[in-house]
């Protein structure tokens, strides 16, 4: 070997020694490292486990206490060392002696790096007599540390019962079933929420809540058609259910709280709502709506804490036996109740209701496209749209029916008025200050074809019957009710031809009495009917005579009854049986008609009376059948027209300061006939003509005057197609017939003018209307501007011209 090779090798060796050297050096100093990183590893294990032990023990304690604390019970509680705990067999207490019972509580609680999570098994109890059973719900993430835990849960925790509601947090509580059930005399009811979820809860309030689905089985009384009731089932589901924004901390404020300085206005208890998709079916009879909706719904703060006054309202039984001041603090505390109401709507969409017709084998289908009512504390607005009721063939249709700008207030400020008042107080009040403001309602697209009924036409002919039938007096009635009718002799044929004769002229002679020709023609007609029951009368009792008699049936005896007296008595019976025919003839077998629309403002209450006034209807129409026997309608179909249709309407208001009533339209049109219309200003319309007072009132009515009358008549075609027809009837042209009433209306118009030069103007202007029907208006104004009382125009007949020269009128004709 080379002597060289062998010192390289040498070095080479002593190198790696030096080499070798440095690294067990190196290992030492990392074991020892390593020993120290394990005994800080063991030693902050070992401080851990200590941790968790007592934090395990320090929860099982202190979640047991918590419980036995508020007089419930838990069969077990265990903590695992992650701080997860389980419960079960927990009871709590509730009120009125009732408990809740949960099978099993697992979580844990806000705990270093770990999310608060809670789960709970099997949940039972009983509120408002209705049992629940939840068998499973989850809450994620709730805010469970044991700061805020004590701060929600423990017995001496400063907060109310809303400012524990705000702390609690929760990304999501998720309630797969809620079972409620009632037992009601011996029957369960039974109503069931699916898949339940509340989101983003912050600050005690819901951001967004839903329901998949429902379903409730009920009973309920059904009424039967003997006027009993019987026991009946109600099935039905609903749909999703969705909603936004419930504040339940607000919710418990209302209950518990009284109004503070900053609850000033109404704030929302809840935002829009929509629950879909809802059926119900009992007995035969179902209804269902495609969904409910809702703006949302805001409230007051009330006065006092709501739970204190309704258990104030349960607790009393019978208010008017109360002494007189607590009677009216109850009384008051009713009406406080309205006034929580701030703004707030619910709205039903495609409502259907199918229910068996009185014909077997025949439906009844109601159809409401919306139904819609909006609350603001005491005004209420509601309409109802698209409503169809069916029945075969027969129909009742309505586009709108609607209430708006109806009000509570004026009824609410009266009855607080009223409860302060004494009993002698309280006789002088104006009752009639307690009516609502009634707002506008309103009616619109009305279309009606229904069975006219057999009853109208019984009812008619038996009110006829009634009529007919003679009256039963006695013979003392007989004596002095009036003057008998001699029977005629049909021996004595001068007599007969005398009777005959005046017969022929007059009728029967009833009495010699004068008539008063002064008075009321209703006594005439009194008379007559009093003197055709005393013949009626003695002819029944002539017949009765005749039948004891059997000479009488041979003519013999001073007794007979004439022939022509039973000839009369038959000839009244078929009389009356062909009156009814013709009556039942009369009635129509349909009634049908249409309405357009139809508006009733009613407003401005004083003392109750409203003072603005709105009642108008358009396009009121009714057909006119071919075979129709009325009077009128064979007249009108005579004049060309097929059905009639007629609008109308009053309108006006009260000027308070001015003292006046404005009447700005009171009118009749037809549809291709005309219309007349009238308006006006009446003067001297004070205050107490809207009194309560009865006196008052009569004594203002009789100083109201009128200041200024227009009339206007405008003619679209009832002129033309009058004189057409009396032209035809009378074998003359249509032109001929208006020459001939224009100079009649004429000639008859300048005498009644003749001594009145100041008419003269409306002499002509009628005289232009006559000859080229158009319109016509009459202006007639008082040149005082107090106006023309009533007493004046009753003694104005005394000095006609006179009373002209007081007035300003003007009439044209276009």
């Amino acid at each position: 070997m080379d002597r060289r090779d062998f010192g390289r090798k040498v070095a080479v060796t002593q190198g790696d020694g030096e080499r070798m050297d440095d690294l067990e050096q190196v290992k030492s100093v990392t074991g020892k490292g390593r020993r120290k990183a394990l005994w800080l590893s063991a030693a902050f294990v070992a401080v851990l486990a200590a941790g968790a032990t007592g934090y395990k023990i320090t929860l099982e304690r202190g979640v047991e206490k918590h419980i036995t604390a508020r007089g419930g019970t838990v069969g077990s509680v265990h903590v695992d060392y992650l701080g997860r705990f389980h419960l079960r067999d927990v009871m709590l207490p509730l009120k009125d002696g009732l408990s809740a019972k949960i099978a099993g509580i697992d979580g844990r609680p806000k705990f270093l790096f770990l999310n608060a999570e809670l789960e709970i098994a099997n949940l039972s109890a009983e509120l408002a007599g209705y049992k629940i059973a939840v068998p499973r719900a989850s809450v994620e993430q709730p805010n469970f540390d044991r700061q805020t835990v004590a701060e929600i849960f423990a017995n001496k925790s400063s907060l109310s019962l809303p400012e524990r509601i705000q702390r609690f947090q929760a990304n999501r509580i998720f309630v797969p079933e809620v079972a409620m059930t009632k037992i009601v005399e011996g029957n369960e009811d039974r109503i069931v929420y699916r898949n339940i979820a509340l989101e983003d809860i912050r600050d005690g309030r819901v951001a967004r809540y839903s329901s998949s689905n429902a379903s409730l089985d009920m009973h309920v009384a059904e009424a039967t058609e003997d006027g009993k009731t019987k026991n009946a089932r109600i099935n039905g589901s609903f749909g999703a259910m969705t909603g936004k924004d419930l504040d339940v901390g607000y919710a418990a404020r209302l209950y518990t709280q009284a109004a503070g300085p900053q609850d000033k206005q109404a704030k929302a208890l809840y935002g829009p709502l929509s629950i879909k998709d809802v059926t119900q079916t009992i007995g035969e009879g179902s209804f269902q709506y495609d969904e409910l909706r809702s703006n949302g719904l805001s409230i007051r703060m009330p006065a006092e804490p709501l739970l204190d006054t309704l258990d104030m309202l349960r607790s009393v039984k019978n208010p008017d036996e109360l002494p007189a001041a607590e009677r009216n603090a109850f009384y008051m505390k009713v009406l406080s109740l309205p006034d929580m109401i701030g703004p707030g709507d619910i709205q039903l969409l495609g409502l259907k209701v199918k229910v068996p017709g009185k014909d077997s084998g025949k439906q009844i289908d109601l159809d409401v496209e919306r139904t819609s009512l909006h609350l603001n504390g005491r005004e209420v607005n509601a309409s109802l749209n698209g409503i169809s009721m069916e029945e075969g063939d027969d129909h009742f249709r309505l586009a709108e029916a609607s209430v708006s700008g109806f009000s509570w207030h004026p009824t609410m400020e009266g009855l607080k008025q009223l409860l302060v008042l004494n009993e002698d107080q309280a006789q002088e009040f104006a009752y009639s200050a307690l009516l609502p403001e009634f707002g506008t309602f309103r009616l619109a697209g009305l279309d009606v074809d229904l069975p006219s009924g057999s009853a109208d036409v019984d009812e008619i002919a038996a009110v006829d019957d009634e009529a007919a039938a003679p009256s039963e007096t006695t013979s003392e009635d007989e004596a002095t009710a009036a003057p008998a009718i001699d029977a005629p002799d049909p021996s004595d044929s001068s007599r007969n031809s005398d009777v005959a004769v005046e017969g022929a002229d007059a009728g029967p002679e009833v009495s010699a009495a004068p008539v008063d020709a002064d008075k009321d023609s209703s006594a005439i007609d009194d008379g007559a009917d009093a003197a055709a029951d005393v013949a009626a009368a003695e002819i029944a009792d002539a017949a009765s005579d005749q039948a004891s008699d059997p000479d009488a049936v041979d003519g013999a005896g001073d007794d007979a009854l004439p022939q022509t007296a039973l000839n009369d008595d038959a000839g009244e019976v078929q009389a009356s049986e062909t009156m009814s025919t013709d009556i039942a003839s009369l009635v129509p077998q349909r009634v049908k008609f249409s309405l357009k629309s139809y508006e009733a403002a009613l407003s401005k209450p004083y003392n109750g009376i409203p003072t603005d006034i709105r009642i108008v209807y358009e396009d009121l129409s009714v057909p006119m059948p071919a075979d129709a026997k009325d009077e009128a309608f064979e007249h009108l179909r005579k004049l060309g027209y097929d059905k009639l249709t007629l609008s109308a309407g009053v309108e006006g208001h009260w000027d308070e300061a001015g003292k006046s009533f404005v009447i700005k339209d009171i009118s009749l049109g037809g549809e291709g006939m005309g219309s007349v219309s009238l308006s006006g200003v009446l003067a001297g319309v004070s205050n107490d003509l809207f009194s309560a007072d009865t006196i008052r009132m009569q004594t203002a009515a009789l100083g109201v005057t009128a200041r200024e009358l227009k009339l206007r008549i405008e003619d679209k075609g009832l002129f033309d197609k009058a004189l057409t027809l009396y032209a035809r009837q009378n074998d003359m042209t249509a032109e001929q017939a208006r020459g001939m009433l224009v100079l009649v209306g004429s000639t008859m118009l300048q005498q009644f003018v003749a001594d009145q030069p100041k008419l003269q103007s409306v002499a002509g202007a009628a005289s232009t209307f006559l000859g080229r029907a158009g319109t016509f208006t009459l202006s007639v104004k008082s040149k005082d501007a107090a106006g023309i009382g009533a007493i004046e125009l009753m003694t104005a007949s005394d000095d006609p011209a006179g009373f002209l020269e007081r007035l300003d009128i003007e009439a044209k004709a276009e």
